[in-house]
């Protein structure tokens, strides 16, 4: 079980890999400024008698790109435990992480946690708060409680830098939405040959409660093309997302360059989704 739950994490982070390096991207003048230096030391994220989690060191440019090195311990005497990573954020901002393994009892295992991708430590820059929230469960028995769920952050640089991401919109960025409630903004755009079309946004939750953001009355060139979009937010996140038209439909209607996209964005709070919208708006999009 151990090696089959091994390869599907393995297969995962391959496949977000090649997602992340197929996509192109823009080049531009602008010196990148030099990441600043890791001061971290270890920490303790769990430590109960069932089971143990410590982050012993930080790799900015770890072979599949930012890594936490974990030692994690299952002080069970006769239980499997999964440690499994729930959820992650980078200054603030929604990541793309992964890590997951299982451990026999009285097991031992150095790790690494990836964390995020190459386009949001572009946008980021360094990272300064790195929260991340953990269950170890049995996996036997997945209707009983974890023996851990937590969630900690992690502060590279130290406490004292710790700060959340606010975009500043670039000349090329399209403001669709910014209000006191949300933020939509269309930020990028990016075709491949195996994945398709993408079009690339942030995304702000500034409610206190959770909100979906979708996309309705779309097209491309002028044939409508509605993608499956619509992700939710809870209170205070932020997200770099995609908007993704399968390669198919590029090819069904022989379409070799995309030149006109038009769409309604918008917000809603998840338990009022027939109340005021957060934000409604049409926008015609020319990559």
């Amino acid at each position: 079980m151990k090696k089959a739950f091994c390869l599907l994490l393995t297969l995962l982070l391959t496949f977000s890999m090649v997602a992340c390096s197929a996509e192109e991207k823009k080049t531009t003048n602008k010196t990148t400024p030099s990441p600043a230096p890791i001061i971290f030391q270890k920490q303790v994220l769990v430590d109960n008698e069932a089971c143990k989690i410590q982050i012993t060191g930080i790799e900015p440019e770890g072979e599949f790109g930012y890594t936490l090195n974990a030692i994690l311990e299952n002080k069970s005497k006769d239980k499997t435990y999964v440690f499994a990573l729930t959820g992650s954020s980078v200054n603030g901002v929604l990541a793309n992480s992964i890590f997951g393994m299982e451990l026999a009892p009285g097991e031992k295992a150095n790790e690494g946690i990836y964390i995020g991708d190459e386009e949001l430590q572009e946008a980021l820059g360094d990272f300064t708060d790195i929260c991340l929230s953990f269950k170890v469960s049995d996996p036997e028995d997945w209707a009983a409680e974890p023996v851990a769920d937590c969630t900690e952050h992690i502060y590279p640089l130290g406490k004292g830098k710790a700060k959340n991401y606010v975009r500043t919109p670039s000349d090329s960025d399209v403001v669709v939405a910014d209000n006191d409630k949300v933020t939509i903004m269309v930020t990028g755009y990016a075709q491949d040959e195996y994945y398709g079309y993408y079009t690339r946004l942030y995304l702000v939750n500034k409610t206190d409660s959770a909100v979906t953001f979708s996309a309705d009355q779309v097209s491309i060139n002028g044939m409508m093309a509605d993608p499956y979009f619509s992700t939710d937010l809870e209170a205070g996140e932020a997200l770099f997302t995609n908007i993704v038209w399968d390669v198919s439909f590029l090819e069904d209607n022989d379409m070799s360059k995309v030149e006109e996209i038009s769409m309604v964005l918008f917000a809603y709070h998840i338990d009022n989704w027939d109340g005021e919208y957060l934000a409604n708006e049409t926008v015609v999009l020319n990559p």
